[in-house]
């Protein structure tokens, strides 16, 4: 337990009792711990953690590394294994608890070349991020240009299909052309023959 004294001004000294002389902060740091427990120690560890009256809040600031800790339950199929490589924990004068990545003094290069590596990381991903979209854009205009190729190869096919009946068709024509011109010569060959003989 570590106290920071606070002097403050003598005439308003009262005792020790008043918090004017000394602020508490419980200070822990943890590293390297491993750990076995059953589930039913850990539930009797609870109760030392309740207090009966209740008090203010004892500031606290927590440093965890490298803790292994394994559940063994006495019911249960498997024991549960919780691993914690660097957490810190702190609580405020006001009792409001803080959790956040403990960063020990001598990795704080570390955490910030980490740190630009995710500012790095967020970039190209944002990168990605719009190279996907303008490759949704692209693919849906190749679905629609790939929609307008078959329409396109429908209309030629009905094309071709149209050519080829109309040059039938005047194929046709021609050889009715031919017929009704036979038909035509045949009757003026009858009506010379007729009349030859009157």
């Amino acid at each position: 337990k570590e106290h920071s004294v606070n002097a403050g001004d003598s005439k308003d000294w009262t005792g020790p009792r008043n918090n004017t002389w000394f602020e508490d902060m419980l200070t822990l740091n943890l590293a390297n711990i491993s750990l076995s427990l059953s589930s039913a120690t850990l539930a009797a560890l609870t109760e030392f953690a309740q207090d009966d009256l209740p008090s203010a809040p004892l500031p606290m600031q927590i440093s965890i590394e490298n803790i292994s800790l394994n559940v063994i339950d006495e019911s249960g199929p498997a024991p549960l294994k919780i691993s914690v490589r660097r957490l810190g924990i702190e609580r405020t004068k006001e009792g409001q608890v803080i959790v956040e990545p403990f960063i020990p003094p001598d990795h704080s290069e570390l955490f910030e070349t980490v740190s630009t590596e995710l500012d790095q990381l967020r970039a190209e991903n944002e990168q990605l991020r719009r190279r996907l979209a303008a490759l949704d854009i692209l693919n849906n205009e190749n679905h629609r240009l790939r929609k307008f190729q078959e329409e396109a190869q429908e209309l030629r096919s009905t094309l071709s299909e149209a050519q080829d009946t109309l040059t039938n068709l005047l194929t046709e024509k021609q050889r009715l052309l031919e017929v009704i011109r036979n038909l035509q010569m045949s009757k003026s060959d009858g009506r010379a023959t007729n009349s030859s003989r009157r």
